[in-house]
């Protein structure tokens, strides 16, 4: 199979570099930079082929940047992205290029992306809230507690119908008193919260902080990590590749080849 290049980010680098051997694929191959007027690649050695996206491969993608990420402020370039050869990085990304890469270098320096996930960490206690703060839901529950079993069927229907939705409701207060407590450290924000499905779930955001503002962020999340006591799990992950806030796109070729 041919051999080419993969592509993992852009850096802001005059001489060529290397970070170790993380190349995707799993054949040890070398991340390494390939240079131009200031900007560089990294890259790593790679069949021409398409790779799926499963989690062996888009965690090496994940890795290589992140360590990157240990030294330089980085643009990280679309999963499965490959050249033909060094000269064809230089002549149809790099220079080209040149321009917007600076500016969004400038642009993401100094700052830091940060993810925040928080979940319930007990499903009956949420229920058993969202009852005893509804008088017409105990009545409905007294209601049909009152009846024959059989007969209590569409009531039962019912009651969970209304509990779901006062759960959904409570999802969405909790999720905007999270985002509305760690906005203001931040200077852009993405809301994945549609990509959870579990019921527990109530958000998974992306901030960027500027450096100067990540003890005013962290100070922010240990203040509601105290106010939710052990109602909820948090987990805050700092210095994140910068997917959410910036991902570079480079079409150079099509390729039919999938890796197993």
């Amino acid at each position: 199979m041919e051999e080419g290049r993969y592509l993992y980010c852009i850096i802001e680098e005059n001489e060529p570099k290397t970070f170790g051997p993380l190349g995707i694929g799993g054949r040890g191959d070398a991340l390494v930079s390939v240079v131009s007027d200031g900007l560089a690649c990294v890259v790593s050695s790679s069949p021409i082929m398409k790779y799926r996206v499963m989690r062996e491969h888009t965690m090496a993608h994940y890795r290589a940047i992140e360590r990157v990420m240990e030294k330089y402020a980085v643009l990280p370039i679309r999963f499965s992205t490959i050249a033909e050869s060094d000269e064809e990085i230089v002549e149809k990304v790099l220079r080209p290029r040149h321009d917007e890469f600076k500016r969004l270098l400038h642009w993401i320096s100094g700052k830091e992306s940060v993810e925040v996930r928080a979940s319930w960490t007990h499903m009956d206690a949420v229920f058993q809230e969202v009852v005893q703060d509804s008088h017409s839901l105990q009545a409905l529950k007294a209601n049909a507690a009152a009846k024959p079993a059989a007969a209590a069927y569409y009531d039962r229907i019912e009651i969970g119908r209304t509990v779901q939705a006062m759960v959904k409701e409570k999802r969405r207060t909790t999720a905007a008193q999270i985002l509305g407590a760690l906005k203001p450290h931040a200077c852009e924000v993405r809301d994945n919260s549609q990509n959870l499905y579990a019921d527990q779930s109530i958000c998974y955001l992306a901030f960027l902080v500027e450096n100067e503002k990540t003890t005013a962020f962290d100070r922010a999340v240990g203040e509601l990590r105290a106010a939710s006591g052990e109602q909820i799990k948090w987990t805050v992950n700092h210095r994140v590749a910068p997917f959410d806030f910036v991902t570079i796109v480079i079409n150079l070729q099509e390729v039919s080849n999938v890796s197993a």
